[in-house]
């Protein structure tokens, strides 16, 4: 690295130690060079003073008069560390959870992370009130569709008379997401028979700002932000639609995987269909997965027979244009897709663990989002709608914990249509 000065004496200097530097011997006398010399940041040099030295994230001192009169240089010291820290958020609004029901969700919002900072770890913590604890299941997401990591809170646990609570630390579900972000968590009660409600709960998020590191949700966008690194101002071709399938679509009225194949997609784009017959228009449908070139969907195009289009628009505005197919009407006595199919499941074996664990489900004809239903056989518990983190139509991905003890169970995928794969037997050894 080259030390500009006006003294020319002073040619270059190499890192000795961090935030020290090592002049040239061609120059031992140089005062600017004995100024130099002995500076070490925050350092005050005799003589001499700073002249609002300012540290960036390369650490580097912008301006500096190491002698009177004499030079004013930039100084780039050693590339930037990693810095680690955590941030906190809790919600304490009442959340009814009805008898039941549906999924209800509470949400926290952490903003206060360093730019860029990915997640390492989380602790979580939840009180609650409900006159059976053991119906509730409770999951936090990273996001609203558990596309990013899902982790399993609470599942049918027994609380202490008609409160329940949980603190748990070092979550690792969501390792390499974003930091900052809206996080989420959904509460069911899965038996009929009780009420209660959600008192509060919490979220700390541990976190790292690595050099290099790219989060799991900015990965997606990666190629088009190495075009124009400000994601604000990120501009390219036009996108491009070559291709849809299934095409013609068989009408049904369930949702089911499309896929728009094509060029310049830039995640996450704003796909819009539109009913031709009636002019409806469904703007920004939610994404299963996305790439350059393939998009898949999970639209209900119900089952009536009509034209529709499809249009992709990427963040800077540019648009495919309109991509017309057709839906048809199914069959008489056909008004449902094939039967979902699970050929395997991975890890098989699980090693059993008191805490969530990734557990995939592979196969075919699996349209998001089904009805995943667990069954441990030895005790003959049943835990159906398992919250699902990713989806597709041949992989599904859930976090649930297995608890540590041996068991067979069965996973059993069942499609909006109400068709099933029929249960699929595992084993889950315990860890002694």
């Amino acid at each position: 690295m080259t030390c500009t000065v006006r003294d020319r004496t002073l040619k270059r200097f190499t890192p000795k130690a961090q935030n020290s530097i090592v002049v040239d011997p061609a120059a031992p006398r140089s005062p600017v060079a004995r100024a130099c010399a002995a500076l070490r940041v925050g350092t005050e040099v005799p003589g001499g003073q700073w002249l609002g030295a300012r540290v960036t994230g390369r650490r580097a001192v912008s301006a500096l008069r190491c002698f009177p009169l004499v030079a004013v240089f930039a100084l780039l010291l050693p590339a930037a560390q990693v810095l680690a820290g955590q941030v906190s958020g809790s919600n304490s609004t009442d959340l009814a959870v009805p008898d039941k029901g549906g999924f209800v969700a509470s949400t926290i919002t952490i903003d206060d992370a360093p730019e860029g900072a990915v997640v390492k770890s989380v602790d979580l913590s939840f009180k609650a009130k409900h006159s059976s604890p053991s119906d509730l299941n409770i999951d936090v997401n990273a996001d609203a569709e558990s596309e990013l990591g899902n982790y399993d809170l609470w599942a049918g646990e027994a609380g202490s008379g008609k409160a329940a609570s949980k603190s748990v630390k070092g979550v690792d579900a969501f390792d390499g997401v974003t930091a900052n972000r809206t996080w989420y968590l959904y509460v069911r009660d899965e038996k009929a028979g009780g009420e209660g409600e959600i008192d509060e709960w919490s979220i700390t998020v541990h976190y790292a700002t690595p050099g290099k590191k790219k989060s799991k949700d900015s990965k997606a966008s990666e190629s088009a932000k190495a075009a124009k690194p400000d994601s604000a101002a990120k501009s390219g071709p036009a996108p491009k639609i070559s291709s849809v399938s299934p095409n013609p679509v068989v009408g049904v009225d369930h949702s089911q995987p499309f896929t728009i194949k094509g060029s310049n997609f830039i995640c996450e784009p704003d796909v819009t269909l539109r009913d031709l017959r009636d002019e409806s228009k469904y703007t920004k449908r939610a994404i299963a997965s996305c790439s350059a070139d393939s998009i898949t969907i999970n639209p209900n195009f119900k089952n009536k027979p009509t034209k529709w289009s499809v249009e992709v628009i990427n963040p800077d505005g540019k648009t495919s244009g309109e991509y017309r197919f057709d839906v048809k009407a199914p069959p008489p006595g056909k008004g449902q897709l094939p039967a979902p199919r699970i050929d395997s499941v991975s890890p098989d074996p699980v090693s059993g663990a008191d805490r969530a664990q990734r557990f995939t489900i592979k196969g075919a004809n699996f349209v998001c989002n089904p009805n995943v239903e667990l069954q441990n056989r030895t005790e003959d518990d049943v835990f159906p709608k398992r919250r699902i983190g990713v989806c597709s139509a041949s992989s599904i991905t859930i976090n649930p914990n297995f608890q540590d003890a041996s068991a067979t169970w069965t996973v059993e995928v069942i499609n909006p249509d109400g068709q099933s794969s029929g249960k699929r037997r595992f084993d889950v050894k315990a860890s002694k």
